[in-house]
């Protein structure tokens, strides 16, 4: 089976979560999550989750995407922390060029917005509090 070359849209995710990496205290794959958190994962992480509605003008080489971000912590104080470290991060941004990964593609963020502060989802399983925002980036290939 032969697997297809993704998508401009399908490699936009991963030089957003690059960049909240590098913008940020979260290191990849240890409290920062891209797609799926692990069971494992430590009490107070962030997660990075592909959001439907994404909007593709690939003849313009733009597109609008959605991304979801949700933060988890101990107390109420730690998972609205994480999840503001990541709003001041990326709400607001404007003409930033993302990282160039392997895929090659370069994608330049016209705008991102999240058109609320992060809310208090309540807690999980295990007792541990989560908070969530959405976020809407309007973006172009160079």
């Amino acid at each position: 089976m032969t697997i297809p070359t993704p998508s401009p849209i399908s490699d936009f995710f991963k030089p957003i979560v690059a960049y909240v990496d590098a913008q940020t205290t979260l290191t990849l794959d240890t409290d920062l999550f891209p797609g799926d958190r692990p069971l494992d994962a430590p009490d107070a992480c962030v997660g990075l989750y592909e959001r439907g509605g994404a909007t593709s003008y690939e003849s313009l080489g733009m597109l609008s995407i959605r991304i979801q971000v949700l933060a988890r912590g101990k107390t109420y104080f730690e998972a609205r922390d994480l999840a503001f470290l990541v709003y001041n991060v990326l709400h607001g941004m404007a003409g930033v060029d993302l990282p160039v990964l392997t895929s090659g593609e370069s994608w330049t963020i016209n705008t991102c917005r999240a058109p609320t502060l992060p809310q208090l989802l309540g807690r999980d399983e295990t007792g541990r509090t989560e908070f969530t925002a959405n976020y809407i980036f309007e973006a172009e290939e160079l």
